[in-house]
C-alpha cells in the first residue's frame, strides 16, 4: 500500500514536471508568435505610413504645378496687357512729339 501510494506521488510528480515542461513551450511559442505578429503589425503600420505620406507628397505636387501654371497663365495676360500699354503710351509718345516737332 505504501509502495503504490509512492509511485503514485512520483506517476503524479512525473506528470506536473510534464505539465510545466509544456506549459513553458507553449509560453515560449505565445511570446515568439506575439514577436512575429507584432513586427508584422510594426511593417503594416510602416507601409501604410509611407503610402499616405507619397500620396500627400503627389497631392502636394500636384497642387503646385497647378498654381504654378495658374500663376505664369496670369503673369503672361499681365505682360500682353502691359506690352499693350506700352505700345499705346509709345504711339502717344511719338505723337506728342511729331505735333511739337511740327
Amino acid at each position: 500500500m505504501v509502495e503504490e501510494t509512492i509511485q503514485t506521488i512520483r506517476e503524479t510528480e512525473r506528470e506536473a514536471d510534464e505539465r510545466i515542461r509544456l506549459a513553458g513551450e507553449q509560453g515560449r511559442q505565445m511570446i515568439d508568435e506575439a514577436r512575429s505578429r507584432g513586427q508584422q503589425i510594426r511593417e503594416e503600420a510602416m507601409e501604410a505610413a509611407r503610402s499616405r505620406t507619397e500620396q500627400i507628397r503627389k497631392a502636394a505636387e500636384d497642387k503646385a504645378a497647378e498654381m504654378r501654371d495658374r500663376a505664369a497663365g496670369e503673369l503672361s495676360e499681365e505682360t500682353d496687357r502691359l506690352k499693350a500699354e506700352a505700345r499705346k503710351r509709345e504711339d502717344e509718345a511719338v505723337d506728342l512729339v511729331i505735333s511739337r516737332l511740327i
